[in-house]
């Protein structure tokens, strides 16, 4: 019972945190175990709290040993189904890196039917690559298997996680499930030669795990993508879609990522021309910030700014008693994260957990406040009422300040002169780089047709 109320709690914080949470095959969050679920991991404690509130069914964890620091929290993740695991970067100098006891719990909850998440790169770092996959995923399955004779069925579960933006409050998660497998077909294999088999098994994990998740092994590839989101996202999601039925975003960052590793492969010099020109009008765009199409008529832009002004001013006291009732429980969270890690990779996930229990704290204080300021005190409807206005406005609040931001950006471009001639060249620029786009992007294309 505790832990699906904590299950439900979680469940709301990271629906809010994140704007959109797509899933690309969710009946298998029904899935039933005995199951190992195997990730990539971007986003450190935010990776398991993602994928354990959406599972249907508990799940239990493989986490490092060094967290398990005293008696009481020892009980807390017992009870969570946590499993400590040694690495020998936490051991101290001429101790023996030994996990017999750690598979051993492994064995039995897999035994018990359970389900048990591992990130098998043992780290997490905010890169758009998968790293080296260790074998201990792969040899716990084949253990548990091997010691009730190939009949337990354990399923393994391969899964993507993808954050448009992992640092960024309200950006979007995809979840990209492969097809589960069970490892009796590997019997024969594994009992003639174990360390070969593991090696083979997680070799083929490592590819599907590829498959379901953004993989740019090469930084300066990894940058040119996020520049070409960046400054092309609208455009390449129009094409692609208009080509391919609504593709899917996570596809088409996928299609974007590969045609850079394509093009980078094939047409080198090209290539480097390619990101010279990005760099540059990424640069313009970072003295200009253009967030908006300035690709049309004067008369256009001029009503354009009348309707963002407008909106603005409608929506400015909605604004107003968001920020009032959500501005201190907002930042409050994001310091502590701040001086509790200095690793940004943690900041997402420990604002989040902290802002579950400050948030609800600060909306009581300020019904509280009304019932003490007002008497009698306003009815429980009105309560209910504004503890709902509350967290509305706050999400509106936050929404309405990027709009606002980006308004503001447009409205100093249309009225600023001096910035007329840097805004045209930036506009050039980009038609040009879109051409360059184009063409990258048929020569793709058609070498996919002809390998098929």
């Amino acid at each position: 019972m505790i832990y699906q109320i904590l299950r439900w709690i979680t469940q709301l914080a990271i629906h809010i945190y994140y704007r959109r949470i797509e899933i690309n095959r969710p009946e298998l969050l029904g899935i039933k175990g005995p199951l190992i679920i195997m990730s990539n991991h971007p986003n450190t404690l935010m990776d398991p709290l993602i994928l354990a509130a959406l599972f249907k069914h508990q799940v239990g964890f493989l986490a490092n040993a060094s967290i398990f620091v005293n008696s009481m929290v020892n009980r807390v993740f017992r009870y969570l189904q946590v499993i400590p695991v040694y690495r020998q970067q936490d051991l101290a100098p001429g101790q023996v890196l030994d996990n017999t006891k750690s598979f051993g719990a492994c064995y039995q909850h897999l035994e018990k039917n359970g389900s048990l998440m591992i990130f098998p790169e043992g780290s997490s770092i905010h890169e758009l690559k998968l790293r080296k996959i260790k074998t201990g995923g792969i040899r716990i399955a084949f253990g548990a298997e091997d010691r009730n004779d190939f009949d337990l069925g354990i399923q393994i579960l391969a899964v993507g996680l993808y954050y448009s933006n992992p640092l960024r409050f309200r950006s979007k998660v995809y979840l990209n499930f492969g097809e589960p497998f069970t490892l009796k077909n590997y019997q024969e294999n594994y009992q003639k030669d174990e360390i070969n088999t593991v090696q083979t098994l997680t070799a083929q994990l490592r590819k599907s795990m590829e498959e379901l998740t953004i993989h740019i092994p090469d930084e300066g590839q990894e940058k040119l993508f996020i520049q070409i989101k960046k400054l092309f996202k609208k455009e390449l999601t129009r094409d692609l879609r208009a080509e391919q039925n609504q593709i899917a975003e996570f596809n088409i960052n996928r299609e974007i990522s590969s045609g850079i590793r394509f093009i980078s492969q094939y047409y080198p010099e090209s290539f480097d021309q390619l990101k010279d020109k990005i760099n540059t009008l990424d640069q313009l765009d970072e003295q200009l910030h253009v967030k908006s199409n300035f690709e049309r008529g004067r008369l256009k832009q001029w009503m354009l700014s009348f309707v963002k002004i407008l909106s603005m001013l409608l929506g400015l006291p909605f604004y107003l008693f968001g920020v009032i009732h959500n501005y201190i429980p907002y930042r409050i969270p994001r310091i502590l994260a701040e001086k509790i890690t200095h690793e940004k990779e943690y900041h997402a996930s420990v604002s989040m957990v902290i802002g579950i229990f400050i948030f609800p704290l600060f909306y009581g204080i300020y019904l509280w406040s009304l019932t003490w300021i007002f008497s009698p005190p306003p009815p429980d409807f009105a309560l209910a009422l504004y503890f709902i206005l509350m967290a509305i406005t706050g999400l509106f609040s936050y929404s309405y300040y990027r709009f606002a931001l980006r308004n503001s950006y447009f409205l100093r471009i249309v009225l600023s002169a001096s910035k007329k001639d840097r805004l045209q060249h930036f506009l050039d620029l980009k038609k040009e780089v879109k051409r360059d786009l184009d063409w990258a992007k048929t020569q793709y294309v058609e070498r996919n047709k002809n390998e098929k």
